[in-house]
């Protein structure tokens, strides 16, 4: 007989996992209930708990308390199963985890045969409308009635599983054979679709953005904005990209020869060694090399018979011409690396925004959350009641709601939170630099625009070459124009009277209307709240 099983724990920051609910329904041939268990758990460390995390979801901390402790529910939950049932359980966390704490607290192997039913409800409903995610989203799309507030409690979660399964007449002997997934075209990724290079990590393979090969399916691609990370990563190239790549790859090699100035270099599995200006290691995936002849000759390997590599050669540096065109390939003229991926966040979030929020039927909560996903601010979420923080990428954020973002590693840790250890965010993903929704291009201004405007809010105007000077009451502001994104250094007169040394600001604007605004913004909260320090004051 089958039975559908859920199970709700807590992991504190060690990483022990203490269950806290579970709970079954066996079921007939049809899907029909036969039989329930169901049962709280007490917490293994009453010092360790949150009774508003979603793993107490549907009792109250005194029936949690006064619960049996882990050994007996499982131990009862062992008795209560006849040997032939097979455990279904939706996703397979749970079923890895519940073998685990079957062996360590019950000193014995799970010897219950255990499925994880997800995939094969996917691929059942493949094509449907609602056909992928959780019981309850696909539930809902059935026209199934849920109980979405009781959502991780372990026997509403179960009663969704039975009630949908019954809907959909799942086929029982299907579970029995092996699943057969269904090959899927793949798509750009629609967070990274404007990006030139698409990966296909199906074929290990690079493409254009214009590919033929990309079309429209389910399984996304991950985008780049380079070669960089492709050809570090060694993928292969699609034939729409070969030249490119070519050309990329023989870039990348002469940026290590006249960084490593090696007289003579090889690869690791050559036998062969050659001069630095040899064309043939212009296509080496990887190279080692030395100064010395004898250093090299030491290694076992033979001189190259097309360059002749002697002793009496000596390394020579590009010529002055080569090295400076190759320099001028790789200055950027307006924004930095970070400004770009600043840019570039803030252009995906108004696309994403935009996307999402156009669904009529959304709740209050998924609004709200959809636009918390879409903060460029944010690197990192969390959701109500959970320990864990995650990336934008990480699958987990689809099962959890009422959302909170951080925008660095430190604030989400300082809060209390641990990251998540699927998608294993770390502080090299933090934002560096926030950019507000409204900034944008502005073609048609001019440095003159700035000046009227100071003009009508009272501020002091002075510009000194490349600079721009602005004196507001509370402070003083520095604009550098002849940098795009513009650069805007800031004196706070408020927090750091007496102080004379700019400090910038971690945000970037694209036009001299959106810098002014936000300069406008800035010190006229804080000339609020100046006064209101001043009105306080008063009063005591």
């Amino acid at each position: 007989m089958f039975v559908l099983a859920d199970m709700e724990w807590m992991t504190n920051n060690d990483g022990h996992h203490s269950p806290t609910q579970l709970a079954a329904i066996k079921v007939d041939e049809q899907w029909n209930p036969v039989d329930t268990f169901v049962s709280f758990i007490r917490p293994r460390d009453t010092n360790f708990h949150d009774w508003k995390h979603v793993a107490y979801t549907g009792g109250t901390a005194t029936e949690f308390l006064h619960a049996k402790n882990a050994h007996n529910v499982l131990t009862a939950f062992e008795e209560w199963l006849n040997d032939e049932d097979i455990l279904l359980w939706w996703y397979d966390e749970s079923t890895v985890l519940f073998k685990k704490i079957v062996g360590i607290i019950l000193k014995q192997d799970e010897k219950h045969k255990a499925i994880t039913i997800n995939e094969y409800v996917y691929e059942y409903l493949n094509g449907q409308p609602y056909s992928r995610g959780n019981a309850y989203r696909i539930a809902e799309g059935q026209g199934i009635d849920t109980t979405p507030e009781l959502k991780h409690n372990s026997f509403n979660d179960v009663g969704v599983m039975q009630k949908l399964m019954n809907k959909i007449a799942f086929p029982q002997e299907d579970l029995l054979k092996p699943l057969v997934k269904t090959e899927r075209p793949m798509k750009p990724n629609a967070r990274f679709s404007h990006l030139p290079l698409q990966y296909d990590p199906k074929t290990n393979t690079i493409h254009k953005r214009e590919c033929e090969l990309l079309v429209s399916g389910e399984i996304e691609t991950q985008g780049y904005e380079n070669w960089k990370t492709p050809l570090r990563k060694r993928y292969r190239p699609c034939e729409c990209c070969k030249e490119e790549y070519s050309t990329a790859f023989k870039e990348r090699n002469l940026d290590i020869l006249e960084r490593t100035q090696y007289t003579y270099v090889y690869t690791p599995s050559s036998k062969v060694f050659h001069k630095c200006s040899c064309g043939m290691m212009l296509f080496a995936k990887d190279i080692l090399g030395a100064r010395k002849y004898d250093t090299v000759i030491k290694t076992g390997r033979t001189p190259c018979k097309l360059c002749k590599p002697s002793p009496s050669d000596i390394y020579k540096p590009l010529p002055p011409e080569v090295k400076i065109a190759r320099l001028q390939k790789k200055i950027k003229k307006s924004a930095n690396v970070t400004d770009k991926r600043a840019i570039a966040r803030q252009k995906l979030a108004v696309e994403e925004r935009y996307r999402l929020l156009n669904d009529e039927n959304l709740t209050q909560i998924e609004r709200d959350d959809i636009y918390t996903l879409t903060q460029p601010r944010f690197a990192f979420w969390v959701g109500k009641g959970y320990q864990t923080f995650h990336l934008r990428s990480c699958s987990k954020l689809n099962e959890i709601s009422n959302l909170r973002g951080f925008g660095t590693y430190k604030d989400a840790v300082r809060a209390g939170y641990t990251p998540c250890r699927q998608c294993k965010p770390t502080s090299k993903h933090d934002v560096k630099v926030s950019i507000p929704f409204t900034n944008r291009v502005r073609l048609d201004e001019n440095l003159s625009d700035i000046k009227t405007m100071c003009e009508d809010a009272g501020y002091l105007f002075n510009q000194e070459s490349e600079y721009i000077y602005i004196e507001t009451p509370v402070g003083k502001w520095k604009i550098k124009t002849s940098r795009v994104p513009v650069k805007l250094e800031h004196i706070n007169f408020v927090t750091n009277p007496g102080c004379k040394t700019y400090h910038e600001q971690p945000r970037i604007f694209l036009s001299f209307i959106d810098t002014f605004d936000y300069i406008k913004r800035h010190d006229d909260k804080l000339i609020e709240q100046k006064a209101n320090r001043k009105a306080f004051a008063k009063l005591y």
